[in-house]
């Protein structure tokens, strides 16, 4: 084999691991990717859920608030 060929050679294997390691590092970053967004999702929920009890008890306590207003003004 002469000198070129093995250039070619080594050039190739070179270009092989550094896409072999690309996958790997590609791999990993979806997976990263994947889970961030499941944990977004997820903290999504619960921030939804929140915020519906949030607007349920307030109003809850304006309608309180309100029915409390008549009944002492009756009162009166």
């Amino acid at each position: 084999m002469s000198v070129r060929h093995l250039k070619k050679f080594f050039i190739i294997e070179q270009e092989i691991q550094r896409n072999i390691i690309s996958d790997e590092a590609y791999r990993r970053y979806e997976q990263t990717i994947q889970d961030v967004h499941r944990r977004l999702q997820r903290e999504n929920e619960e921030f939804e859920e929140l915020l519906a009890f949030v607007h349920e008890t307030r109003d809850r306590l304006s309608y309180e608030k309100t029915d409390n207003f008549i009944m002492n003004d009756q009162l009166f």
